[in-house]
């Protein structure tokens, strides 16, 4: 969107959405659900923040998935951390839940997905190096 008031351009929208977590690294919601979307069992996804545990005002990515068949937590976490960087993986909890909200665009209604009962959530996802030097998450 272009001030006229300050002569420049503002980026409104998807911006928005990235968040900072621990150490002050940005994680955008888009990569992250791109990579879950690749998984063979899942059919949708979306990624928002919650507030950190440490209480330094950093973020904790949540991942929100639709899947098409039974897949276990651990394997979608361990899938997730293996294509991420550690610090990308959905420390704040895996949601299964039946469907995404969308907005009437067809963007993802982050607002909407907060209300989802977090009961099928994997309440802290650790990424851990397992030997291979691949990211494991310890549940």
């Amino acid at each position: 969107m272009f001030d006229s008031a300050r002569e420049e351009y503002r980026i409104t929208g998807r911006y928005k959405d990235i968040f900072k977590v621990f150490d002050g690294k940005e994680v955008s919601p888009d990569e992250v659900e791109d990579v879950l979307k690749t998984h063979e069992c899942v059919t949708d996804a979306a990624v928002t923040a919650r507030p950190g545990r440490r209480g330094d005002g950093y973020s904790e990515p949540v991942a929100y998935v639709v899947c098409s068949k039974a897949v276990d937590q651990q394997e979608l976490a361990n899938y997730v951390a293996s294509s991420l960087s550690a610090y990308k993986s959905p420390t704040g909890g895996v949601i299964f839940c039946e469907s995404i909200p969308r907005t009437g665009f067809g963007k993802v209604s982050r607002r909407e997905l907060e209300q989802i009962p977090r009961a099928s959530a994997l309440e802290y996802l650790a990424p851990v190096v397992a030997l291979d030097g691949h990211y494991k998450l310890q549940v």
